[in-house]
């Protein structure tokens, strides 16, 4: 290879992605996440794979008499590089149907709540969330100077990928899964990693008002035939230069749940009731496979083996 197809070559990968995933993926790892690139889901719209860029996890271990616990971060992120194009983020105050702690996508919890419903709980962890506590969410988005009716389309498909991801990822359990032997409890945050420029625009008191800013939660809806889940996703959409503080304080958050949690194992699905899961599931799998067996040899024209 000359030198000059090398720097060619270097140049243009340079113009795609792949080096802030791998910054990213390096940078998580060097706080103990588990961090695996290119993870395939289902798109169920499609039916087809497709895959995400990124999955990190990350655990929180204790003990309370004989037991053994793990509490979780499992992100979902894409990694977007936009730098001759701006994102721009319509923003707007939190209302009351946007998502909040309670609502955080979760595995291993009973009844599915983490927390005690109690309202001075739910408010003190709400103010500490390095996203969940800020005063407005993202609603729309647009990329300017694109001159293209799909200006919008680099973002909307991020958001969707990470959110699909997420709905697959959290669904098979992953990280909180019946299969462990530990009583664990797994959150779910889907996340986009920006290197380019972020711009949140709000409405002000005196007019619209237009912000360069390094982080925007957007509270993002999504439903189709295929995806008939009624719930509310909040997505963060970081640029690079925030990425590590917005993880350390997520890690920070991830500490705080875990001795909370410490004090309150109720709130740790029933080992028992995986169990019961388990056999339910392996029970299902055994009856299908018999199934497919008597059509394989229905069609064939003899008798399964005995």
């Amino acid at each position: 290879m000359t030198e000059d197809l090398k720097t060619r070559v270097y140049e243009e990968v340079l113009k795609t992605g792949f080096p802030l995933e791998l910054r990213t993926a390096h940078y998580l790892r060097s706080l103990n996440y588990h961090v695996a690139h290119n993870v395939y889901f289902l798109d169920r719209d499609e039916q087809k794979g497709r895959e995400i860029d990124l999955r990190a996890l990350k655990n929180a271990f204790f003990n309370k008499g004989q037991g053994r616990y793990a509490v979780r971060h499992c992100l979902l992120l894409e990694c977007k590089k936009s730098i001759s194009r701006p994102w721009v983020i319509f923003t707007s105050p939190v209302v009351s149907y946007d998502q909040d702690v309670t609502d955080i996508q979760t595995a291993g919890a009973k009844d599915g709540m983490w927390l005690e419903p109690s309202f001075e709980t739910v408010r003190e962890f709400q103010a500490r969330h390095p996203w969940f506590s800020t005063p407005d969410r993202g609603r729309s988005y647009f990329e300017p100077f694109a001159n293209s009716p799909d200006s919008n389309q680099t973002i909307f498909k991020a958001l969707v990928s990470v959110v699909k991801a997420l709905i697959e990822v959290r669904g098979a359990e992953f990280g909180a899964g019946p299969h462990t032997r530990l009583r664990d409890l797994a959150f779910y945050y889907p996340v986009v990693v920006l290197d380019g420029r972020l711009f949140a625009t709000r409405l002000g008191s005196s007019g619209l008002e237009v912000e360069e800013v390094e982080s925007v939660p957007v509270s993002f809806y999504y439903r189709s035939a295929a995806y008939a889940e009624e719930q509310i996703y909040t997505v963060l959409v970081v640029r690079e230069t925030a990425f590590a503080r917005e993880i350390e304080r997520l890690d920070a958050w991830l500490l705080e749940v875990a001795a909370y949690l410490k004090n309150h194992t109720g709130r740790f699905r029933n080992l028992s009731s995986r169990k019961h899961e388990i056999l339910e599931r392996s029970t299902a799998a055994k009856k299908s496979q018999r199934l497919a067996t008597k059509q394989r040899t229905s069609k064939a024209g003899r008798r399964p083996p005995e």
